[in-house]
């Protein structure tokens, strides 16, 4: 059994990363029209898919910026395998036939090995969720979503709003080896969803065109969750509280990709990095006593690269030179000499620039 988190909100981290890996992507003429139709998603959540998941251990993370275009970059996370799953209708579960439409779907080791996978199905109007089932040769467990979850809602695109309501009661009479089934009812919390910012995503060496998602939990519990998806069948995760901010570095309570259909089997085509004015969040922050930054600049020219504290008191230089267009560039910036505190860096090229937020911890 997989767990992410513990208490009312930890498998509801799970499913939501069900929910948005699954998504392809349609894409309009203009860059920032990007859609999520039912179409989209039948292509990818389907019977024989393969599902991969890879985690991160950070606590902090920087989540990036609403509107965009913007790029959220995570290249710096090292995202070892760790568990790959395959899709499975509900019709060839018998036990999942019994008590639910036979379109919908779960993921699982075998048909008979379904440990914590959501049971979803899409619809006309959005993609739901009725469950979460665990299936196992000598048990099973239930945890209904009454009324059912709808955790994306056709069509889905940048400023696309919704919510979803509470958890209901649940009932299940079956036996499995004269022990009643396990079941937990009115799982579910409430929940408001916006897809606040869209961009390119950067992790594992790659780079995708995405859309941001972020929920937020309503009465009295306290997840809020930022997924970053793409047209690759490739979703990034980073689970938080609310009592973090919605744009810039935030501590994480967990940190996932899931990859499915093809973005979990094949290596999707490297494009190139964005020619713009482009400023890396430090890696790792906090951090003691050095730490990694990179950028980019549109056009050749002179780029400095300078780390200011929180009193606007310039304490160091660390890049200053010639910038070629696209090119990323390393620069590594050591904080032996200054004490604990946040600090900023700042990017400075044709008079524009970008700042960081970076966190000093001795």
């Amino acid at each position: 059994m997989i767990e992410f988190r513990s208490e009312e909100s930890s498998m509801k981290t799970f499913r939501w990363f069900v929910v948005v890996s699954l998504l392809s992507l349609s894409y309009c003429a203009s860059y920032a029209q990007i859609t999520i139709q039912k179409s989209d998603l039948q292509q990818i959540f389907v019977p024989g898919a393969a599902v991969k998941i890879y985690s991160d251990t950070s606590q902090f993370i920087n989540v990036g910026k609403t509107g965009g275009p913007n790029v959220y970059d995570f290249s710096s996370l090292v995202f070892p395998d760790s568990l790959a799953y395959t899709i499975y209708s509900s019709s060839e579960i018998p036990q999942l036939a019994a008590r639910f439409d036979p379109s919908s779907m779960v993921w699982g080791a075998s048909t008979q090995n379904i440990g914590n996978s959501p049971v979803t199905m899409v619809t006309d109007t959005g993609f739901i969720q009725f469950a979460e089932a665990s299936i196992f040769p000598d048990s099973q467990e239930y945890r209904y979503d009454i009324p059912y979850e709808e955790p994306l809602a056709f069509p889905a695109t940048y400023n696309s709003q919704w919510s979803t309501s509470g958890g209901g009661m649940g009932v299940d009479t079956t036996y499995v080896n004269n022990v009643r089934t396990v079941v937990t009812t009115g799982w579910n919390s409430a929940s408001n969803y916006i897809i606040d910012g869209f961009g390119t995503l950067l992790i594992k060496g790659k780079s995708y065109q995405c859309l941001r998602r972020k929920e937020v939990e309503v009465d009295g519990y306290t997840f809020k969750g930022f997924n970053f998806f793409t047209g690759s069948g490739l979703i990034f995760l980073v689970g938080s509280t609310k009592d973090q901010n919605d744009t810039g570095v935030v501590r994480a309570t967990q940190v996932n990709i899931l990859s499915f259909g093809s973005a979990a089997t094949s290596v999707p085509e490297l494009k190139a990095i964005p020619t713009t004015l482009w400023l890396s969040q430090n890696y790792p922050n906090p951090f003691n006593p050095a730490t990694a930054i990179q950028f980019t600049v549109p056009t050749n020219g002179r780029a400095v690269l300078k780390v200011f504290n929180v009193l606007g008191q310039e304490v160091a230089t660390i890049f200053d030179g010639a910038a070629k267009a696209g090119e990323v560039q390393h620069a590594t910036f050591d904080a032996s000499h200054l004490a604990s505190g946040i600090y900023f860096s700042r990017l400075e090229f044709g008079g524009k620039m970008e700042m960081k937020k970076m966190i000093v911890l001795k």
